[in-house]
């Protein structure tokens, strides 16, 4: 009978490791980075920021986007709902699921198949270095210019496309996250 209580016991806790390791899409539990991007068009640069927060491995994350030091949109996840807010008219919407986060979990495996991979289509490249962290980099060909993407713990912090680059300029690993950033401001009406 303790035998049989002992292998109950031990394949409960392997049941729950495993299924924790699949709940979690990135490589650590909570993190703010602060994304900067120039997107070219013909001659004019327009320049953005993008602060992401994220908590429990990405399942709780928030992206607020900023134009001339202005917030203009922000997008949030619970853990349950995705949501979107209108700043200026102080509104949320529910935008459907939100229960893995916002963005992806970021691998060699995101950007193709295991024919792309082999073929060399997608291909992982020497690290860089963003906001003195160590990131995965990736290299993708499936157009004319090669893309480039570059990870830090599963999180996408680098990206370059034909006339767009958005690079982290600040990472904030372990960062304490208030539990208001992913929730429905005070004073907004849920439409």
């Amino acid at each position: 009978m303790k035998k049989l209580s002992f292998l109950l016991i031990a394949a409960f806790i392997a049941f729950c490791a495993i299924d924790a390791m699949a709940v979690n899409k990135y490589d650590i539990k909570s993190g703010i980075i602060t994304l900067e991007s120039v997107m070219k068009v013909g001659k004019t640069e327009i320049k953005m920021t993008k602060i992401v927060y994220f908590d429990d491995y990405g399942i709780k994350e928030r992206e607020e986007n900023y134009s001339k030091g202005k917030l203009g949109s922000v997008v949030f996840t619970d853990g349950k709902d995705k949501f979107s807010l209108s700043i200026n008219k102080k509104t949320a919407v529910k935008e459907g699921s939100g229960d893995r986060g916002l963005g992806p979990q970021v691998d060699i495996d995101f950007f193709g198949t295991t024919r792309d991979i082999q073929s060399g289509v997608v291909k992982k490249m020497p690290p860089m270095t963003l906001a003195g962290q160590s990131c995965d980099v990736f290299e993708v060909k499936k157009g004319k210019t090669p893309q480039t993407y570059a990870a830090w713990k599963k999180v996408m912090v680098y990206t370059k496309t034909d006339g767009t680059v958005i690079k982290a300029v600040k990472i904030e690993p372990n960062a304490v996250i208030s539990a208001e950033k992913f929730k429905i401001p005070a004073g907004f009406t849920l439409r």
